[in-house]
């Protein structure tokens, strides 16, 4: 099925139709909400550090200190696994509440210490977890992170 819309005003002051698919195998917009560099205190403790990508993620996936005080919404985390994992943000150690994937998807990603974590949105409260292996041609500034418009 394709929709059609009406794009804003093309150079000859005509609006111009562009058409969009809405077939199932269309993949969605991703978008990149950040990178992040693993440490070593990561790697043995099985977690990412999220504390310069908070802002990116809706506030009610992020929670207290404990499971008790778990935000309301969950985020659904893709990292390359059979599964998915269901989990919301610890705000106070700025961590994905749940972990045990997380050793899982370092182990299966090689990662090591000073590699990459690209945390890509690919529907509301859906991400993607990769690794960019460090030496593999990808350029990382030291502010892995940029603003993307939204405020903390």
């Amino acid at each position: 099925m394709l929709l059609r819309e009406k794009s804003p005003v093309s150079p000859d002051g005509k609006h111009t139709s562009v058409e969009r698919s809405t077939d199932a195998w269309h993949e969605p917009e991703r978008r990149i909400l950040g990178r992040t560099r693993l440490t070593g205190g990561n790697i043995r403790n099985s977690h990412i550090n999220l504390s310069k990508l908070l802002n990116m993620f809706p506030e009610d996936a992020i929670g207290g200190k404990n499971k008790t005080e778990a935000a309301p919404r969950q985020i659904r985390v893709e990292w390359g696994g059979p599964q998915h994992v269901i989990t919301d943000i610890d705000g106070s150690k700025f961590i994905f509440r749940s972990r045990g994937w997380v050793r899982r998807f370092f182990e299966a990603s090689q990662a090591k210490e000073g590699d990459i974590v690209v945390v890509t949105e690919t529907a509301p409260y859906h991400i993607n977890v990769s690794i960019e292996h460090v030496g593999s041609n990808i350029q990382v500034s030291d502010h892995l992170t940029e603003d993307h418009g939204r405020s903390a």
